[in-house]
């Protein structure tokens, strides 16, 4: 037999009734309509009727039941009801377990700020390098590189060079020395004068090394100075081609070599240009040893300035790989090379072949200045 439920009524109905049928229920409703807001009617077993009425006083229309299950209603069908309402979206497990692995008290898109000193502030960083605190020690293992040592022993680097003008031995040699000599020539034993210059000189890691060939002679040659006298060692250049070779050298402060040589070497003969007065014209058999001689360099110029003695002759030998390309009178400013007398392959030195340039006989007490240039 069904059974009606009703809660709760306008008034006084609170009360369960048993109907005998469905005609005597809606008889029976009637005549509460101004009590009547929901009511609930078990069919049977499992069957359920809702009111899905109008929920106003007054109001009866018994095609308003709903009857739902007739079983049973089971989770999924409760689950499925409640979502099927507006502003009822799932909650997923996916969602519960998201949202319990959010801190308690945790923000979103906050700017941190390094100069923060709130520490309860929200932009405020946490352990942030204290270099005072966490720095134990500073070197510098090289120039212009400091090395910091951390509390925990590992180390960083940082370059502090700045601008910088490396040094450089612009020049360097003995005063009074020849850088050519005869072979047979001997290098005394003594005290020298060696002559150079550096620039940026502060820019050079402490001072500067002297040696004479594999033999230190000074490790404190002062940089910023123009000239030092150091005590060499004998040597001779018993043969042409033998060299005895001086280096000026340093370290500059950003670790880099600068250095510069000073060689003296015997030449052989044939290695020379010579060139002077004599009483002759036979360039053939004149002794060198009374003209002055220039070592043959291709492209060199030099001068020659002589006033002779009547009836004297002005010659000229040159290697014929070395050999002469003008001769220009300086005072007349004028090639002159066509008035002196060429000869080729007159003579032969250490077996190289040379040729000669004659002018002469000249006249007494007059100047002669030329500008040879060797080719």
């Amino acid at each position: 037999m069904p059974i009606f439920y009703s809660r709760p009524f306008q008034t006084q109905l609170s009360q369960s009734h048993i109907f005998a049928d469905d005609t005597a229920r809606d008889a029976y409703f009637p005549t509460r309509l101004g009590e009547l807001r929901t009511g609930l009617n078990i069919i049977s077993a499992g069957t359920l009727q809702i009111w899905g009425g109008a929920n106003t006083p007054g109001t009866y229309d018994n095609g308003a039941w709903i009857t739902t299950g007739g079983s049973a209603l089971t989770a999924a069908e409760i689950k499925s009801l409640y979502e099927s309402n507006a502003d009822t979206n799932a909650f997923t497990d996916s969602d519960d377990t998201k949202l319990t692995g959010v801190a308690a008290g945790a923000e979103v898109n906050v700017q941190a700020d390094y100069t923060e000193a709130n520490t309860g502030a929200d932009d405020f960083i946490t352990n942030k390098p204290n270099l005072t605190q966490d720095i134990t020690g500073v070197s510098e293992p090289s120039p212009n590189i400091l090395r910091f040592t951390r509390r925990d022993a590992s180390t960083f680097d940082i370059n502090v060079q700045q601008s910088f003008n490396p040094p450089v031995i612009t020049s360097f040699s003995i005063q009074g020395q020849d850088a050519n000599v005869d072979p047979g020539t001997t290098l005394a034993a003594g005290n020298r004068t060696f002559e150079y210059n550096v620039t940026n000189p502060t820019n050079v890691n402490g001072n500067l090394t002297l040696t004479q060939d594999a033999s230190t002679l000074s490790t404190t040659i002062d940089p910023s100075q123009s000239s030092v006298v150091v005590a060499i060692n004998a040597e001779t250049l018993a043969t042409a081609g033998n060299t005895v070779v001086f280096t000026l050298s340093g370290v500059d402060t950003a670790g880099t070599a600068i250095q510069r040589i000073f060689d003296v070497t015997a030449q052989g003969q044939d290695a020379y240009v010579y060139y002077g007065l004599s009483a002759t014209n036979i360039p053939a058999t004149i002794d060198v040893s009374t003209l002055t001689r220039r070592l043959a360099v291709s492209n060199d110029q030099f001068n020659i300035d002589i006033t002779p003695t009547a009836g004297q002759f002005l010659n000229i030998l040159a290697p014929t790989d070395h050999d002469v390309s003008t001769i220009f009178e300086r005072n007349l400013n004028v090639d002159s090379t066509s008035i002196f007398t060429k000869s080729t392959n007159v003579r032969q030195l250490n077996s190289q072949n040379f040729n000669s340039y004659v002018l002469g006989p000249l006249t007494g007490g007059v100047e002669n200045d030329y500008r040879v240039t060797i080719s």
